[in-house]
């Protein structure tokens, strides 16, 4: 079967070098449409390189891109998002100062009315959004004024008012409670049942077990393996970043016995 035909996206060979240093070292995988992929490593296994050359911030030195189908090379973050990637990363990079459907619709031709902004007809697709993703907020209300989690929310209605095809969430319950990291996944699980491709970036194994499909490894810039999270273990998706058994990383320790001491007495 054609990857491409079953794949949003495929890394063929891709490398990326930093003043020496070899952040990405002949990555190969692809990402199947239609599902919650998760992206594990240590810190400096090269996962932020790897998001951030999807999003046209930075170009790979050798390697090539295959998006939706095509050959891609995305020289600015806008060549991206025009292709259908979209990145909500853990700072997010939303107008505080300005409502949620001001944010949502930033860039977007605003409906007009007589010349004027139409607001109404403004927030009523901004509510069609959030219907989507089964929240309750209100487009009015400035950003600034909403909880992380809503924050979020309106980054992911963002993306999605652009018809995304690949969401890229970067660890995106670093800043949540159980209950709002919940609800995200939530959200995630209704996208991905509505055709949205997800690459869920975390260090956190007890989420990307909960709600991933398939996890791939980078250990040290290099691609390690996929495995569908329905046949792997958490030690074993560890020992794919870390490449020996969790055992290793604690070995155990034979403590010698006690000596006895005698009581004494002055």
């Amino acid at each position: 079967m054609n990857t491409s035909q079953t794949s949003i996206i495929e890394f063929d060979h891709i490398s990326k070098n930093f003043g020496g240093v070899q952040a990405l070292r002949d990555v190969s995988f692809a990402i199947p449409r239609g599902e919650i992929h998760a992206l594990v490593g240590e810190n400096g296994a090269g996962k932020s390189t790897l998001i951030r050359i999807c999003g046209g911030v930075f170009q790979p030195d050798g390697g090539s891109i295959r998006f939706d189908g095509q050959e891609v090379r995305f020289r600015n973050v806008q060549e991206s998002r025009n292709a259908g990637i979209r990145i909500v990363h853990q700072e997010i990079p939303i107008c505080q100062d300005l409502t949620a459907a001001e944010n949502i619709f930033m860039g977007h031709p605003l409906p007009k009315q007589r010349g004027l902004i139409d607001w109404n007809e403004l927030n009523r697709r901004t509510h069609t959004l959030f219907n989507q993703l089964q929240v309750d907020i209100n487009p009015t209300t400035l950003v600034k004024n909403l909880p992380i989690a809503q924050r979020q929310i309106v980054a992911i209605a963002q993306a999605l008012s652009w018809q995304s095809k690949l969401l890229i969430m970067d660890e995106p319950t670093s800043a949540l409670n159980k209950h709002e990291a919940s609800h995200l996944f939530e959200i995630l699980q209704q996208l991905k049942s509505q055709g949205l491709t997800i690459l869920y970036v975390s260090h956190r194994l007890e989420e990307v077990f909960e709600i991933a499909d398939r996890i791939s490894a980078l250990r040290d810039g290099r691609y390690i393996d996929t495995v569908p999270k329905s046949v792997t273990t958490p030690e074993r998706v560890v020992q794919l970043m870390v490449g020996r058994e969790v055992t290793d990383l604690f070995p155990k320790v034979t403590t010698p016995p006690a000596k006895r001491c005698s009581r004494w007495s002055g």
